[in-house]
């Protein structure tokens, strides 16, 4: 069976488990992450989201506006 392009390396979902945790390897695996598309990685249990500058539309008008509406009255509420 012949391939049709080269293999594409993969980079890790989590950088928790790369090799070796330095600034020059997070930021390659964020980096080539982001240029495929991926704007969402872990490390552990936290989230990092890289801005894409520009919309993604994964979220509809009714989802938004609740919460916002949420985070208006937290704010609210947490100023005495």
């Amino acid at each position: 069976m012949e391939r049709n392009s080269a293999p594409q390396p993969m980079y890790r979902d989590d950088l928790a488990t790369l090799y070796t945790v330095s600034e020059e390897s997070v930021m390659e695996t964020l980096s080539q992450r982001f240029a495929q598309g991926n704007i969402y990685t872990y490390l552990g249990d936290i989230l990092l989201i890289t801005n894409p500058f520009h919309e993604y539309p994964i979220y509809g008008a009714e989802v938004i506006t609740t919460i916002a509406a949420a985070y208006e009255f937290h704010f609210l509420c947490s100023f005495y």
